[in-house]
């Protein structure tokens, strides 16, 4: 089995890095991945060669069956999309995002303690 930088494509690459830097932009950062996974995803570029099929990480909301389950919006969509895709119980617009968010975190806090 080759590296498995060099296995998951563009897509999968692209999904990791959204939710990292989503992960590291929280009001409290939950980062998923060390300094050095985290810069070297930063780097990455698609390589030819046989790549993995199926879900390319143990994250749950990478599972396209969880996310739809837990009503989860990625961060690879983009913003304009997402904020559509969205829709929480206020009026308040600016916090539509928190929703998704907090499944992030709700779902990672047994890795905390």
């Amino acid at each position: 089995m080759d590296n498995y930088w060099s296995i998951i494509d563009e897509r999968d690459s692209n999904w990791s890095l959204s939710e990292e830097r989503n992960n590291r932009a929280l009001m409290h950062p939950m980062p998923m991945l060390l300094e050095e996974s985290y810069e070297r995803l930063c780097k990455m570029q698609e390589e030819p060669g046989i790549k993995m099929m199926g879900v390319h990480t143990y994250d749950l909301l990478a599972n396209p069956e969880y996310a739809m389950r837990f009503c989860y919006i990625s961060n690879n969509v983009p913003e304009e999309d997402r904020d559509l895709l969205i829709i929480d119980d206020d009026d308040d617009e600016t916090n539509d995002n928190a929703q998704c968010n907090k499944t992030r975190v709700f779902l990672n806090l047994p890795y905390f303690f």
